[in-house]
């Protein structure tokens, strides 16, 4: 005769609560990678660093007259000149349409008009 041995096993309520608890710590972590992988997106400015580096470079070789407006693909570009007294600033302003990130710059202007 053969003897079975009970075999210590979990109940069906635990399982589920045990699943259940699972899933709510995947879902928190996806949703907190999300937000951290949003945010990243959009404090990215490399990309317009580079294109306000291109237009200031263009202004200082006379390649773009003041005031400059531009809607590119990705961009919103404005450039305009500012003058307080005997201080004349070029303001380079470029926002993202994307992301609705505006990265802007000033440089003196030095020319005599």
């Amino acid at each position: 005769m053969v003897i079975l041995k009970k075999i210590k096993a979990s109940s069906l309520n635990e399982v589920i609560i045990a699943t259940i608890v699972i899933v709510l710590i995947f879902g928190i972590a996806i949703a907190t990678l999300n937000n951290i992988m949003q945010n990243t997106l959009r404090k990215n400015t490399k990309a317009a660093n580079s294109k306000l580096n291109e237009l200031v470079y263009q202004y200082k070789n006379q390649l773009i007259k003041l005031p400059y407006n531009n809607n590119e693909r990705d961009w919103l570009i404005h450039i305009s000149k500012q003058t307080d007294s005997n201080l004349s600033e070029i303001e380079f302003e470029i926002t993202s349409k994307k992301t609705n990130t505006t990265v802007s710059r000033k440089i003196i202007d030095y020319e005599k008009n």
